[in-house]
């Protein structure tokens, strides 16, 4: 088998996935003048779930981060958009006003890029 260097992004999750069964992902630079946003969650039940937002400059240099426990998740796609959520809020808090969100959740891109949207959460 043969291993691909693979760009994940939230338009290209889903071409990505389908590109090899092994792909080695890293982290890829914002275009300048962006800040990238990494975020991620973890959803086990109702009382444990997570998630966290790092963003970065162009040159990998850390300017913020957060990861805190969410409240009232049912599932994982709606602590998905938990992260997301909060990571945009605290963009805009932190005046990082060009952001390039990666989102690793299918469910999640494909209701945000979905033109029947069903709503997952309530943002």
């Amino acid at each position: 088998m043969r291993n691909r260097n693979v760009r994940v992004s939230g338009d290209s999750i889903l071409n990505s996935l389908l590109a090899s069964p092994m792909a080695r992902v890293g982290w890829l630079r914002p275009p300048t003048g962006f800040i990238k946003m990494n975020r991620d969650a973890s959803f086990v039940d109702k009382t444990i779930s997570g998630g966290g937002v790092v963003f970065k400059d162009p040159s990998g240099e850390l300017k913020g981060f957060f990861f805190t426990r969410f409240k009232n998740v049912n599932t994982k796609a709606e602590a998905e958009l938990e992260a997301l959520s909060f990571g945009l809020f605290l963009a805009l808090r932190l005046d990082f006003l060009n952001i390039v969100a990666e989102v690793d959740s299918l469910e999640v891109v494909q209701a945000l890029t979905s033109r029947e949207v069903q709503c997952l959460y309530n943002l």
